[in-house]
């Protein structure tokens, strides 16, 4: 896009502001502070990644104090199945 103004009063109109997420923020928009809010909290909370997860640090009396717990989930998505068979028996041991 090419300006023939110059870049803060067009950024004072508001033709730039906001660009990036798609979103206009003026007076006549505050009562639409929920869906605002909304926006906001789709925007920051829903960066997410395939290879991350969120831990929760809890106690349990079941555990020790050096164990980890890790979801079933997520051992799954980590590991592979080995078949054991004759030929690889005293490899895997």
């Amino acid at each position: 896009m090419i300006y023939s103004q110059p870049f803060h009063s067009i950024y004072n109109r508001g033709l730039l502001r906001n660009t990036r997420y798609a979103i206009s923020r003026t007076v006549k928009d505050s009562s639409s502070t929920k869906a605002w809010l909304e926006k906001m909290k789709t925007l920051f909370i829903s960066k997410g990644s395939r290879f991350s997860s969120r831990s929760v640090i809890t106690g349990d009396p079941y555990r020790g104090v050096g164990d980890i717990g890790i979801p079933y989930e997520i051992t799954l998505m980590r590991t592979f199945k080995e078949w054991v068979t004759e030929h690889n028996m005293k490899f895997l041991q």
